[in-house]
């Protein structure tokens, strides 16, 4: 996890220390189980590490360390989860892709979450990627699965196209794009082409320009409020505030009330989000996940690790609810190194996951530092 690994490639001797350490693993002889002892090692290393490991053990040894690392891992997930976190980054996020396209009805979830945590870079490279291991165009395949019109499957796609030269853009025209987007949330129905193409063409500045100037423009003071807002307003500002009717108030106190007014109206992204996409629903997830990706990385990251404790699947954790393991997998092999836990999220990984034992439960507590 990030701030736990140092970031700096490793020096001659440390390389040195890493490739012994996997090597006395292939001899049998554990201080702990193999799981254990494998995931305690591994998780010392961020991904660019590992990459640094895996090539000189492979010159010293003329094998790779996934190879034994498998056959000595018996639980099957804890070995995907493994084999996931030690091989190249952007090979792990093509079989992640590839993993959800298996099965959509369980992982649709995972395929937006893989593909919208991409930078445009990081869409050519796992391009690239999936290609070399599947033999198959990525966007072929995802194309192939997607049948449908929705805003998720329209996202999806468009958002494979952010290599391309030239999609990705700053159009300096902030305060247009904000004032597209609210038309496209008035009322009936949205417009949800318009957030397909903002979201999806926009770098990752002007969208945080965007997205100031939409909440500016939803904020209302009492000239911009209807009279049933007024009045509505005007009460709970009287009832919080103990203060008496506007139109008797002062002139700073009309100022106050206005201020109370503009924070009362105020809509931030995702409440427009909420009121325009059906909420639980794979659009809703989508549309925020692009909002929070493009606004900060760190929020998206937890946005998808809260999830990850709210679907109903196949991976039961007892009566302390449900895990998405192939969104697990996906955080901590794919974005331990941007990752960091804070205290929510740690009370959280605690309560799920401290009282479980498993190959695959010791894993996951491993790699997020928990005994």
């Amino acid at each position: 996890m990030k701030g736990l690994i140092s970031a700096a490639p490793l020096t001659p001797e440390q390389l040195a220390v890493a490739v012994d350490s996997f090597g006395k693993l292939k001899t049998g002889v554990f201080s702990t189980s193999p799981d254990k002892q494998i995931v305690e090692i591994v998780k010392q290393y961020n991904s660019e590490q590992i990459q640094q490991i895996n090539k000189a053990y492979y010159e010293k040894h003329s094998n790779s360390i996934s190879q034994f690392i498998a056959k000595m891992i018996k639980d099957n997930d804890c070995q995907d989860l493994t084999l996931l976190v030690l091989g190249p980054r952007h090979d792990s996020w093509a079989k992640l892709v590839n993993t959800a396209l298996k099965d959509m009805s369980e992982n649709s979830d995972l395929l937006v979450t893989s593909i919208l945590m991409m930078d445009p870079e990081d869409v050519y490279r796992t391009k690239v990627a999936y290609k070399i291991r599947f033999n198959n165009p990525m966007e072929q395949d995802i194309m192939h699965q997607l049948k449908g019109n929705s805003f998720w499957e329209r996202l999806v796609l468009a958002w494979l196209r952010r290599d391309a030269p030239g999609f990705v853009s700053a159009r300096f025209n902030t305060k247009q794009e904000a004032k597209e987007l609210l038309a496209a949330t008035t009322g009936l129905g949205t417009n949800d082409a318009v957030y397909v193409k903002i979201m999806s063409q926009s770098t990752t500045a002007e969208f945080q320009k965007i997205a100031e100037e939409f909440q500016s423009l939803t904020t209302r003071g009492i000239t911009e409020c209807t009279k049933r807002e007024q009045a509505e307003l005007e009460a709970k500002y009287n009832a919080d505030y103990k203060k008496k009717n506007y139109n008797q108030g002062t002139a700073e106190e009309k100022l106050a009330l206005d201020t109370y007014m503009r924070t009362k109206t105020t809509k931030s992204f995702t409440d427009v989000i909420d009121s325009e996409f059906t909420k639980k629903s794979l659009d809703n997830f989508t549309a925020k996940l692009a909002f929070y990706k493009l606004s900060d990385t760190e929020t998206a990251l937890k946005f998808i690790f809260n999830n990850s404790f709210n679907e109903a699947t196949e991976y039961q954790q007892g009566t302390g609810g449900n895990v998405d393991k192939p969104m697990m997998n996906f955080l901590i092999a794919v974005q331990r190194d941007k990752f960091v836990l804070d205290e929510k999220m740690n009370s959280l990984l605690k309560k799920k996951f401290l009282m479980k034992t498993g190959s695959y439960d010791d894993a996951v507590k491993g790699y997020f530092g928990m005994k």
